[in-house]
């Protein structure tokens, strides 16, 4: 005979797992929202952030995440991972992707600053790096797509002192970011994270190049 109360806890645990949404390992990346929700209108999301929870490959640090503010219908992706950008003063922070709803962006410049400072006994010049960047944001329904596509190049000298000689490390930086979530209220389901940067280094004091690669997997979001 079958037990009935059991068949229903079954199927009660089974529904509630696919509201909530996890990996195969079971952790939780998403509160569900409704593909027949509601159109998200943008001007909701206007002064809010978008949240995500991220584990980075290269990264002890088992979770940190990354804040992407909404103004009008420009989001920034703030933060840029291993940028030797300039700007204030600060090196990678305050450079940005820019996203604007149906206003796609091709070869857009950052105007990074250079700068020479001492440190450790010897001098080091950093020159204005070259960035440029691509992206496009769309909107179908309650489904927001982010594509993006980064590029720097990078040049410092370390000018050495008395007993320590000089050497130089130039960078070439590739970073890519594909963001695909649905949205309904403060309720965010992740379609698709990717965010990726290559970088390909050559230090003056070795033979050849030394290459890196990093990646970020998205475990949760949240509008706030």
């Amino acid at each position: 005979m079958i037990d009935r109360s059991a068949t229903s806890i079954v199927c009660a645990l089974f529904l509630l797992a696919i509201a909530v949404g996890c990996t195969p390992d079971g952790q939780s990346v998403a509160t569900s929202v409704s593909a027949s929700a509601e159109p998200l209108d943008p001007a909701a999301l206007n002064g809010k952030t978008i949240r995500f929870e991220v584990k980075e490959s290269d990264s002890f640090i088992p979770k940190t995440e990354i804040r992407l503010s909404v103004i009008g219908k420009t989001i920034i992706w703030p933060r840029l991972a291993k940028s030797r950008c300039i700007l204030k003063g600060n090196s990678g922070y305050d450079a940005a992707i820019l996203y604007t709803l149906d206003q796609p962006r091709t070869g857009v410049k950052i105007p990074c600053e250079g700068e020479r400072r001492f440190a450790f006994n010897t001098w080091a010049v950093t020159a204005p790096a070259e960035v440029s960047y691509s992206s496009t944001m769309s909107l179908q329904g309650n489904v927001l797509e982010l594509s993006g596509e980064l590029t720097e190049h990078n040049f410092v000298t370390d000018e050495g002192n008395a007993g320590t000689p000089g050497f130089t490390v130039t960078e070439d930086v590739k970073q890519q970011q594909h963001v695909k979530i649905r949205i309904s209220g403060d309720k965010c389901q992740i379609l698709d994270f990717t965010w990726t940067t290559e970088v390909r280094q050559l230090h003056s004091s070795l033979g050849q190049p030394t290459f890196s690669k990093r990646s970020a997997q998205a475990m949760g979001c949240s509008i706030i």
